[in-house]
């Protein structure tokens, strides 16, 4: 998977992709869309949910202010 990869970007020299930038996204989209951090964590091997949680603070952040929208809609 990483030598296609890597041939896809070579035919592309515009493209400037990481494979870690997949990764990145990868745990970004999950989060977003509400997979829980422990999961996230065990599919990114980190050691710890907190490296985990540190890193995608941000997204963390956003999707908690989503869960409180969806309690001012009403029932």
């Amino acid at each position: 998977m990483l030598g296609t990869f890597y041939q896809k970007i070579w035919l592309h020299p515009t493209l400037h992709i990481r494979f870690h930038d997949l990764r990145h996204t990868s745990a970004t989209l999950l989060i977003s869309q509400g997979e829980h951090i422990k999961v996230v964590q065990e599919r990114l091997r980190h050691k710890s949910m907190i490296t985990t949680a540190d890193t995608y603070a941000h997204v963390l952040q956003e999707t908690h202010k989503k869960a409180a929208e969806s309690f001012k809609k009403p029932f």
